[in-house]
């Protein structure tokens, strides 16, 4: 008689809610983060250089 894989848990809806409180806790500093470097910085070009090439360069490094 063959054996029966074991059937997969799904995830409980409490840590379906802490790991979505994690995410949007993520989004929320980011976002503040740069609001803060735009604010309190000197030079905005260097900031959204500095930001542009942080969001082009990884995936250009990853699939290079």
């Amino acid at each position: 008689m063959p054996r029966r894989a074991p059937e997969q848990s799904r995830p409980n809806l409490p840590l379906k809610r802490f790991v979505g409180a994690m995410s949007l806790g993520l989004i929320i500093t980011s976002v503040l983060g740069v609001y803060m470097a735009l604010i309190f910085g000197r030079d905005e070009r260097l900031i959204w250089g500095l930001l542009g090439a942080g969001t082009v360069l990884p995936p250009l490094l990853t699939f290079a």
